[in-house]
Order: C-alpha cells, then sequence, then structure tokens
C-alpha cells in the first residue's frame, strides 16, 4: 500500500512545524539578533584594541616611537644641495625595511645642529646661547611672521639665522639684531636673525625631534636667573659653512611612525621587524668617513608590547562582559526547542508509533529548525556587515569595521564561530531535545555533569586568580578560561540553586500547611517541584543579574579609579609648573581665594651611593607640614613622619648631622636602608614609601625637608612646582583663574587641574569604550533572560491551565488563584535573584580582583574594587520587578486564553484541527481508532464540551442550568452493499 503523499512522515512534520510557527518564527528573530550581535562584538572589539594601540603611539613621544639614528655630520660637495646624498642613503634604507614596518613609518626626516654658543646680551636682555640648526625642508614647515628667508652664509661672515617668535620675545632678539656668539676654540662669530616665524602646524610631530627650535629651552641657575636657550635655522646652502665651525656639530634623521597606519592585527609584527632592524647597522655610503653607516634605536617596541598588554586586559574583561549574554541566549534557544517540541509533540508521537526511527525524527525535524536558522543567521551576518562598513566608512576607517584596518585571524574566528553558532545552536538544542518530545525518556548523568562543572570552575577560578585576568597564551592570545569564568560561575551557581532550592522550597511548604488557605501551601509545594526543573530559566535570570551586577561595579570601580588616578598624577587639587616659582610667588598662592594650603616642590637630580652602588635619583625638597596640608587625601601621596625635619646640615666646620630622608621602596631595594649618602653628606631613611609619584621622574627618589638641605651641596632651593589644595566647596576654576592672574609675569606657566588629568585619561578609547561595553552587556544580558523568562512561562501555559481547571472545580475563586500565582512565582523569582546576587558577588571577588584596570585608569596602583550599593541594588530589584511583571502578564495571557482562546493540538475538537492533527488523532493507537469507541451515552460534541467548561467556572454551590434533554440517537444507518464490479463491453453484449 503506497501513503499519500500528504501523510508520509516528513509531510506531516513540516506541516505540523508550520501550523505551530510561533516558535519556528521566534527561534529565526532570536537567531538573527544575536547572529547582528556576535558579529559586531569581535568587530568592535578588534576597532578598539586598533585605536587603543593608536593612541598609545600618538601619546608616546615621537623621540621614542621613531626610528632614530645620530649623525654627526653630512658629507658637503660643491652641489648646491649637499643633503642629495643623505636622502638617498636613507631612501635605500627604508625601501629595504620590512614590508608592515615600512608601510607602518613615512620617508626620513633629519636635522643637524650645533652645540649651544653663548653670546654676549646687550642690556635688558637675558642670558643665552644660540644653536644653528639646518634642515633642507625648514621652510615648508614654518610660516614667516616678519623679516625674510636668511640667506645663505659665506665664510668668515656673519651667519644669518631665523628664530620662533617664542624665542624671539623670550630672549629680546628681534629682528635685524646682530649677536657676538662665542666658540669652542675661544673665536667668535656674529649672528643675526632676518626673520621670525610661526609654525604651520604646531602638533606635527617634527617639532618632538626639534623642540628647542620650536620654543627656547630656559635653564634655572640656582641664583634664581633664567637662561634662554634658542635655536636659530640657516638656510640649507649655508650647511658647509655651519659645519666648519669648531666645536660638536650634531644631528639626527629618523623614520616617523604613522599611527594610523599600524593595527592591532599587525601590531607584533611591527614590533618584530622593528627590532630586527635597529639590531643591525644600515648602510650609509654618503656620510663622511670609511665603512660609514647609520644605527636606528627606537622605543617603538616597548610602547606596543605595552599596549598590546593592556589590550589583553580590555579583551579579557570585554570577553568576561560578553560570555554572560551568551549564556543567556543559548538558554533562550534551549527554552524555544522546548516549546517547538512541545507543541509539535503529537505529531511525533504519531510519526513515531508508524514506525519512523529516531535518525529520521532527528533528520527532518532539524532540517525544520535549520531552514529558519541559517538563513536568519547569514542574513544577520550580512546586515552586521554592511552596519560596520559602513560605520568605519564614516569614520574614515578607524571604527566599527570592516573597513577599518586589517582583521586579525582571531578576529575572524570569533565572526565564522559566532555566526556557524548562531545558526546551528538552535539545531542542536531540538536535537538534543527530541528524545524528550517522544514516549521513551533517557535518564541524563546530571550528577556527573555537575561534579565536572564544579571542578573546572574551581580550576579555571584558580589559574585566573594567580595568573590575572590580563593573562595571555604564548601565541598571544587571551586566556579561554579567564573569558569563561563568569559563565562558569553562573552555572555553578544554577546547580547550586537547583539542588538547594526545592528544599528550601519544600521546608516552607511544610509550614505553610499549618495555615489556613490552600493558596499558600498549594502555590510553595507548586514552587518546590519546579524549581528543580527551571535550570534553564533560572540560568537565563541569573545571567541577566549577575551581569548588571558585575557591569554595574566595573563601571564604578572604574569611574573611582579614574578619579584617584587623576589626583594622583597631579599631586593636588591644582598643580602650577614653572620653571622657577619664587617663594614669594608660593606663599601668595595661599593666599588666594579657595584656597586652603599651598606648598613648593624642588625636584634636583642627585647622585645617591650604598651598599657599594651607586644610583641617579630625584631628590623631592618640600616644606613638610606644608606639604602634607596640599596632599591630604591625595592617593599614592607620600606620608611623611614627625622626625622629617629633625638634624640638617652643619655648619661653620662642625661635623653635619645626616640628613633625614623619606627613601622609595625602589631605591631602597637596590641600595638598601642604610649608609646612603650624597656628595659628602650623609643621609638617613626615616620612612618608605611607593615608588610610584608624579612628582619625580622616575622610581627612584629621595624626599627630605628643606629646613635639612638648605647647605646640602647641588640641591638648588627654588621649587619648579607648587601644590595646590582647594578648599571645601571652592570654585577650580575659579580658583585656576587667580592662580593664573597672580602668576601672570612668571614664564611659562602651566596650570592642571584633576578635571584636566581625568579629560586626558578618558582620552584613551579603551575607557569609554568599555564603558559601552559594560553598558551594551547589561542592556541585551536583561532582554535575552527576560526574553527566556517569557519562552519558559510559555512553555508552562498549557500545565497551569490544567491545573487551574482542576483548582477551580475544587472550589478555588479568583482572589485565591492571584494568591497562588504569587506563591508560586515569587519564591524562584527570589531564588533567582539571590542567585543572581551571590553569583556576581563570585564574578566580582574572582574576575574583577584579577583584572587589572591600571589599563583603563593609568595610575600608579591597582584601583580598588567600588561598589555603588544603590545603584547596585537598583538594577537588581529593577530586573527581578521586570521579570515579575513579564510572568504575570503572559500567566494571566494564558489564563484568559485558557477560559475562552486558542488551545493546544491535543485540546483542540476534530472540527477545530487541522488537517495533520485530525490525522493525528485518528490513526494514533488508543485514540479514535474502531477498537476505542466512546462509552454509551457520552456525548463528545463540541456543545457537550462547552457546557462541561461552563459548569466547571461555576464552581460547587452554584445551580446549574436545566440540562438540555438528551437528543435521541439516531438510528444506525445499514451498511450500503458494495458496488457491482464494473461490465466490459464484451460482457454488456
Amino acid at each position: 500500500m503506497t501513503r499519500r503523499p500528504g501523510l508520509s512522515d516528513g509531510a506531516m512534520l513540516v506541516r505540523a512545524g508550520l501550523a505551530e510557527r510561533g516558535p519556528l518564527v521566534a527561534t529565526a528573530v532570536v537567531t538573527l539578533v544575536v547572529t547582528v550581535l556576535a558579529v559586531l562584538a569581535p568587530l568592535a572589539l578588534s576597532a578598539l584594541l586598533t585605536e587603543g594601540l593608536r593612541h598609545d603611539l600618538t601619546a608616546a613621544t615621537p623621540v621614542r616611537r621613531d626610528l632614530t639614528a645620530p649623525i654627526r655630520s653630512v658629507a658637503t660637495t660643491d652641489d648646491d644641495d649637499p643633503w642629495s646624498g643623505l636622502d638617498a642613503d636613507l631612501a635605500a634604507v627604508r625601501d629595504d625595511f620590512p614590508a608592515v614596518l615600512q608601510r607602518a613609518v613615512g620617508p626620513a626626516d633629519h636635522v643637524v645642529v650645533t652645540d649651544r654658543l653663548p653670546h654676549a646680551a646687550p642690556a635688558g636682555a637675558p642670558r643665552g646661547s644660540l644653536s644653528i640648526a639646518a634642515d633642507p625642508d625648514f621652510a615648508g614647515r614654518v610660516r614667516l611672521v616678519e623679516g625674510a628667508e636668511p640667506p645663505t652664509a659665506e665664510p668668515g661672515g656673519v651667519v644669518p639665522v631665523t628664530i620662533s617668535v617664542a624665542s624671539s620675545e623670550r630672549a629680546a632678539w628681534p629682528v635685524g639684531q646682530t649677536r657676538t656668539l662665542s666658540l669652542a676654540d675661544g673665536t667668535e662669530v656674529d649672528a643675526v636673525v632676518s626673520g621670525t616665524w610661526r609654525a604651520v602646524d604646531p602638533d606635527d610631530p617634527y617639532w618632538g625631534h626639534a623642540v628647542a627650535t620650536l620654543e627656547p629651552a630656559l635653564e634655572t641657575l640656582r641664583s634664581g636667573e633664567i637662561v634662554v636657550h634658542v635655536t636659530g635655522t640657516v638656510a640649507p646652502a649655508s650647511y658647509p659653512v655651519v659645519a666648519a665651525l669648531p666645536g660638536v656639530v650634531a644631528g639626527s634623521a629618523w623614520f616617523p611612525l604613522r599611527p594610523g597606519a599600524v593595527s592591532g592585527a599587525d601590531a607584533r609584527q611591527v614590533a618584530a621587524e622593528t627590532r630586527r632592524v635597529t639590531s643591525v647597522r644600515q648602510p650609509a655610503p654618503h656620510l663622511p668617513g670609511e665603512g660609514s653607516a647609520l644605527t636606528f634605536s627606537t622605543g617603538l617596541g616597548d610602547v606596543v608590547e605595552s599596549s598590546l598588554a593592556r589590550g589583553a586586559t580590555t579583551t579579557s574583561l570585554a570577553l568576561a562582559l560578553l560570555t554572560g549574554p551568551a549564556g543567556a541566549a543559548v538558554a533562550l534557544d534551549l527554552l524555544l526547542a522546548r516549546l517547538l517540541l512541545a507543541r509539535a509533540g503529537p505529531a511525533l508521537a504519531l510519526v513515531a508509533a508508524r514506525g519512523a526511527g529516531r535518525g529520521r525524527l532527528t533528520a527532518v525535524t532539524t532540517a525544520l529548525v535549520g531552514a529558519a536558522t541559517v538563513p536568519s543567521a547569514v542574513l544577520g551576518a550580512a546586515a552586521a556587515w554592511s552596519v560596520a562598513a559602513v560605520t568605519s566608512a564614516g569614520t574614515g576607517g578607524a571604527g566599527v569595521g570592516a573597513g577599518g584596518g586589517a582583521v586579525s585571524p582571531g578576529t575572524a574566528a570569533l565572526v565564522v564561530g559566532a555566526v556557524v553558532a548562531a545558526a546551528l545552536v538552535p539545531v542542536a538544542a531540538v536535537a538534543a531535545g527530541l528524545p524528550d518530545a517522544l514516549p521513551r525518556r533517557r535518564r541524563s548523568p546530571r550528577l556527573l555533569v555537575e561534579v565536572v562543572l564544579v571542578g573546572a570552575t574551581v580550576a579555571a577560578a584558580v589559574v585566573v586568580t594567580r595568573q590575572g585576568l590580563g593573562s595571555t597564551t604564548p601565541d598571544g592570545g587571551v586566556d579561554p578560561l579567564a573569558a569563561a569564568l563568569p559563565l562558569l560561575l553562573c552555572l555553578v551557581g544554577c546547580v547550586v540553586a537547583t539542588r538547594v532550592g526545592p528544599r528550601l522550597l519544600g521546608a516552607l511548604h511544610r509550614r505553610a500547611r499549618r495555615r489556613r488557605g490552600p493558596s499558600l501551601a498549594v502555590g510553595l509545594a507548586l514552587a518546590a517541584r519546579s524549581a528543580a526543573g527551571t535550570a534553564l530559566p533560572l540560568l537565563a535570570a541569573v545571567v541577566g543579574v549577575s551581569v548588571a551586577l558585575f557591569s554595574g561595579v566595573v563601571l564604578s570601580t572604574l569611574r573611582s579609579g579614574l578619579d584617584d588616578a587623576a589626583r594622583a598624577s597631579v599631586g593636588s587639587d591644582v598643580s602650577v609648573t614653572a620653571p622657577v616659582l619664587t617663594d614669594a610667588a608660593v606663599d601668595d598662592l595661599a593666599t588666594l581665594p579657595g584656597v586652603a594650603a599651598s606648598a613648593g616642590v624642588v625636584v634636583a637630580r642627585v647622585n645617591v651611593e650604598g651598599g657599594g652602588q651607586r644610583r641617579q635619583a630625584d631628590l623631592l625638597v618640600v616644606d613638610a607640614d606644608r606639604f602634607a596640608a596640599a596632599t591630604a587625601g591625595v592617593p599614592g601621596a607620600p606620608e611623611l613622619p614627625a622626625d622629617l625635619a629633625a638634624g640638617g646640615a652643619g655648619t661653620g666646620g662642625a661635623q653635619p648631622a645626616a640628613v633625614p630622608v623619606v627613601a622609595s621602596s625602589a631605591l631602597t631595594e637596590v641600595l638598601g636602608s642604610g649608609g646612603l649618602t650624597v656628595g659628602d653628606d650623609d643621609l638617613e631613611v626615616v620612612g618608605e614609601a611607593a615608588p610610584d609619584t608624579s612628582l619625580a621622574t622616575g622610581r627612584l627618589w629621595l624626599l627630605a625637608d628643606r629646613s635639612a638641605v638648605d647647605d646640602l651641596d647641588g640641591v638648588d632651593v627654588l621649587p619648579s612646582r607648587a601644590l595646590v589644595a582647594t578648599a571645601p566647596g571652592a570654585d577650580v576654576d575659579a580658583v585656576v583663574a587667580e592662580v593664573r592672574t597672580a602668576l601672570v609675569d612668571t614664564p611659562a606657566v602651566v596650570v592642571e587641574t584633576a578635571a584636566d588629568a581625568r579629560a586626558r585619561l578618558e582620552a584613551d578609547p579603551r575607557v569609554p569604550g568599555i564603558r559601552q561595553l559594560a553598558t551594551a552587556a547589561t542592556l541585551v544580558g536583561g532582554l535575552l533572560a527576560l526574553a527566556a523568562l517569557l519562552a519558559s512561562v510559555l512553555l508552562e501555559v498549557p500545565h497551569r491551565r490544567e491545573r487551574t481547571g482542576q483548582l477551580r472545580v475544587a472550589g478555588l475563586d479568583r482572589r485565591q488563584e492571584a494568591r497562588l500565582l504569587v506563591a508560586e512565582t515569587a519564591p524562584v523569582g527570589l531564588l533567582a535573584l539571590v542567585t543572581g546576587v551571590l553569583t556576581s558577588v563570585a564574578v566580582v571577588a574572582v574576575v574583577l580582583s584579577a583584572a587589572d584596570l591600571r589599563s583603563f585608569t593609568g595610575g600608579a596602583t591597582r584601583p580598588p574594587v567600588h561598589v555603588d550599593a544603590s545603584a547596585a541594588g537598583a538594577v537588581g530589584v529593577g530586573l527581578l520587578l521586570v521579570a515579575a511583571v513579564v510572568a504575570v502578564a503572559v500567566a494571566t495571557g494564558g489564563e484568559r486564553r485558557a477560559r475562552g482562546g486558542r488551545r493546544t493540538p491535543g485540546e483542540r475538537s476534530s472540527v477545530e484541527q487541522s488537517p495533520v492533527e485530525r490525522s493525528s488523532v485518528e490513526q494514533a493507537p488508543g485514540r479514535g481508532s474502531p477498537g476505542r469507541q466512546a462509552p454509551a451515552g457520552h456525548d463528545a460534541s463540541p456543545a457537550a464540551g462547552r457546557r462541561a467548561h461552563a459548569a466547571s467556572r461555576r464552581g460547587p454551590g452554584r445551580p446549574a442550568a436545566p440540562p438540555t434533554p438528551p437528543t435521541p440517537p439516531t438510528p444506525p444507518t445499514p451498511p450500503t452493499p458494495p458496488a457491482a464490479p464494473p461490465v466490459s463491453p464484451e460482457e454488456e453484449r
């Protein structure tokens, strides 16, 4: 017997799936949304890392990041262009660079400059010197303000130069004035300023190599006198005359780095190629001397490695934030799969009863789901890539996008894996849930899985705690244990909740049975029974709560860390720096409105000896009392002992006493804490402090009271920095304005506040990037968790409808039903909230404590974990309330459908059922088959079903409507005799 095509096993399953297309459509929509987010996340993270790397390269000084080689002189020829040979050598060197490094650096620049040549300043002008520089491309970098370009110098004649406007004003050297320079051999030469200029682009990295050309260098003598060192530029053809001057003629050639040409994908290759280039001498035949060569040096490799380390921390923290929403998405797919299988249960049972094997059922069902998810995943990936490309084009290739630089292999693998996972996880969920949809169930090894999960989580927590969240694998990738740890902790929390929750609810149920009214006891019994089977909804709720709380702690810790790092970098509320600040000026700052205290800081470079070793260190000289008042409450400020001002250098030929100092721990580790000397003066270490401070230039430093070092050899006692503490409630901007007014006559004053320092820290794109990522993870995780809760409630609607009908027959009224609903759902929601809070505490304790947020704050010390209790409580309670509203709304909606709406396929009448469902009812064993007849007198018509439903709604004690007299049975119709077989034409004749 041949089956009709419409009743084949595959066709019946497809028709059943299409008839219940709600879960299929929901699965397709979720797949689309998850794919878009999953593709955009790695692209956004890759763009964030690239922008962070470029920020670090841009923030580094040009001298540190560029490939620089010293040059003593340039071979001069009779040609008008003495620089052509050097230009050819540098071009050949760049052509031999590896491809990635060659793309990352630009054409070479070079400049040659003489040593400082003192000059006799006229009356009214400060004492100073002039360095003469030669650069063939200099004219294109400046714009003349006054005077003219310098003509070519003649041997033995006056050397014409141009200087910057700032140099002309600071040195009081106007255009046309001639000054006599003293040369190294005792001879003299005249120099005249032919013109003054301003830089076309003051931010051009070129000025990092010629900073004294743009701004004069100021030197403060111990007497307080300021010496102005100016650099003037001659015409390119004048270089032979400059090179012939006696003395040191030095310079440098460099390949400027292009930060915008370096992406995160090729950062390590750039660092490796840079080290390879700097390890060998580059030939330069046109330089004077036989076998001349250039030796390049740079700090680019260290800058890249440091940036990659911060990028590893950023990636680990980002993945830790994103694994929670990923787990919620998987839980949602599993719940949608269960909902789909529950709706298609009758069709699956029918096809299984007709002899279809498990493999055939799995193949047809998963193909049906795959037909909905695979196109959605492809469409979502295309949409995400288009958004990325448009974003990149709109930001000039610097934003999130396919065109924003090269995509690393790791990022490409994440994108492909995200698309495949988004398409196949729903299919796998349906395939895994298929056995539960059939009559035969398999017992899963739950205990073994839970033990393995707990063991893996403990091992991952130990590894991450020891290595830190920013640890990387040998190939530079991020440790997967660190990324998966938050999700593992959420899973362990759900395991504990599903084990402990039913027992707690059972104990509450036993106590509630003693109270009057059935609602609480029945609700707690139902909650205790369902708590063990709500692993997926519980996981979604726990993920939503834990991600929200963890993100809130990350944001609050980042915010407090930025505030502390900003104040620590300034040293107080306001920092004032200048080449020299008089004692009177520092004293005047303390009398300004809104100022609570001010303290001057002297920074002197000294040689410290101890333990048989010698190190250069910064000696910080302060007034101890005023310094303590100005730095009160500043994170990382050195604590000064009470006996710091005791002792002091002796005078009058007496044996000097040891100078009490506070030493950095880095200095005492190298030289020890006893027997330290500076010159002929002994030091006594009376305290130690953390080595990182913004007051010193390095980690090796000493701090002494001013009264103890007045006679210390080689130490200037005029401060170059002042720390100003504002009064409580004072307007910092107003204080800054007062400070600028008070120091209007002090040259080169720089005023900085903690707000300025914070703005500089937040210029790092990783800071707002991780903030936006935490906010997005909270929203996405919360929405996915709510969608999972919605799916779980929909999955329970048929069971709740059946149970509600039975309880109404038993006499429960509407108010008792509402209490029962609250008693059933509230404990599970409270269990989810408590589990989520405890899980978030574990995530914060393990993950955030292992993360070094100095990558974002730039501070010297790791910022402590900061919890905003009000914000965390608001987030948790808000998620719980939203989840409760959704659950109650869906549950009440299901009850309304139960009273007069749609029923499940197994409960519909034969008139309401689809052809596939009717065939299921007619052909399934035990349901409508000829061998199973309804008992005599049983009315199975739709009208009888409606009457029974109305009776169940009235409840006991209410009179029923008069029964309709039964319709007399219709006599059976006699069987129709079989039709006669057709007669052939021959028989008819």
